[in-house]
């Protein structure tokens, strides 16, 4: 029997309020009607202008899940740009796939086509854009702290390619095989930062083109012959000429290279999706052992 996810547990008491009074509070916030109008002009597509606002509704809430009160002697701590950070411990990464994976399915909620699909085909699209649209998240956030070798999550902790960096983030030295998970670790971090946060930094991947990234890997699954998802041909032409339109208006000169760059971003973002999923396997830290019912249910079987 599988676990529950969160597909099948969106109307469930588990569904938090945050996450289901957005349209309510765009609709009647003051501070919300001043950004839409603020905002105007970014594209003239009006369904990827809501689903902006929504993106920057959820980063916002991100901050409430921040870590406080972190000292400065603490193991594990750095501090850049004045702001004090700790490396993440298992409940951090917990913590984060709840965010990512409700996050995700938010997004997608937006689209008709696939709020009127089945649960299973749900589940499947959602084992890889779940991961996807966090780590989108995690990039755009850690490109705009630093340069350097962290990845940080959406609470504000961080993952450092050494796994032994802040007492091995949380767990225990003994349950480490230490060569073999240092390099499965450095191996898995590296990748994120060389892949995906290094493009990120070149390019400054904005928070619409994040937009554009989120719906092509909702749309243009790796795996398209097992979930038919209605209209998903014309929703990624549609995305894709947005795109186009959007990087050539922000970069005259070479907005047609820019494009290509950022779409090429989607095939770095599923390797690092598998290779997510091979560090739920071999790592004590994203061990599937460490994840709630929550979670896991949304993983892949």
């Amino acid at each position: 029997m599988h676990p529950p996810c969160i597909i099948c547990l969106e109307d469930s008491n588990l569904l938090t309020q945050d996450h289901i009074t957005w349209n309510e509070k765009i609709l009647d916030s003051r501070y919300w009607k001043t950004l839409r109008k603020r905002l105007e002009g970014i594209t003239n597509d009006t369904h990827f202008f809501d689903l902006l606002l929504l993106q920057r509704y959820q980063r916002e809430l991100h901050q409430n899940y921040n870590t406080s009160f972190i000292s400065d002697d603490e193991i594990g701590v750095v501090k850049i740009n004045q702001k004090t950070y700790r490396c993440a411990k298992p409940s951090d990464i917990n913590l984060t796939l709840h965010i990512g994976f409700r996050n995700a399915i938010d997004f997608a909620n937006q689209f008709p086509s696939f709020r009127n699909l089945g649960i299973e085909r749900k589940r499947l699209i959602f084992a890889e854009f779940g991961i996807a649209y966090l780590l989108i998240d995690q990039a755009f956030k850690t490109a705009r702290i630093t340069d350097d070798a962290f990845w940080f999550l959406q609470n504000g902790t961080f993952l450092h390619p050494s796994c032994f960096f802040g007492i091995t983030n949380g767990v225990s030295p003994v349950q480490y095989d230490a060569p073999t998970q240092a390099r499965y670790h450095s191996e898995f971090v590296n990748g994120l930062l060389n892949e995906i946060k290094t493009p990120f930094s070149n390019l400054e991947i904005d928070a619409m083109e994040c937009v554009f990234l989120k719906t092509l890997l909702l749309f243009a699954p790796s795996f398209p012959r097992r979930v038919n998802v209605e209209e998903s041909k014309e929703i990624v032409s549609r995305c894709l000429m947005r795109l186009m339109e959007y990087t050539i208006k922000k970069s005259p000169i070479d907005g047609m290279v820019r494009y290509g760059e950022i779409v090429m971003l989607i095939g770095s973002i599923r390797c690092s999706i598998k290779s997510f999923y091979n560090q739920t396997t071999v790592s004590n830290v994203f061990h599937q052992s460490n994840f709630d019912l929550f979670v896991r249910g949304s993983f892949p079987t």
